[in-house]
């Protein structure tokens, strides 16, 4: 996966990973939580913070959804089974 390779070096945990904008500089900013991450068309993670510089010198924090406990809390919380 693409965004596997390119994002390897950013250290995450388990239910988090972190990814920035390699292109142009530009990053998301804090109002943009809940924001999708989207990889090779599949949703991989949720905004959850990042800084409020809103530029790429500076990864952005994301929610994991491929957790197993990220997975089980959807599941829960809304009854999609389906992810």
């Amino acid at each position: 996966m693409l965004c596997r390779r390119r994002f390897a070096r950013q250290h995450g945990t388990h239910s988090q990973l972190k990814a920035f904008n390699l292109t142009n500089g530009v990053d998301i900013c804090k109002e943009d939580s809940g924001g999708a991450l989207v990889c090779g068309g599949r949703l991989s993670g949720i905004i959850s913070f990042t800084n409020t510089t809103c530029n790429s010198a500076w990864s952005a924090v994301f929610t994991r959804i491929t957790a197993s406990s990220i997975r089980s809390f959807i599941r829960n919380h809304t009854g999609i089974y389906q992810l």
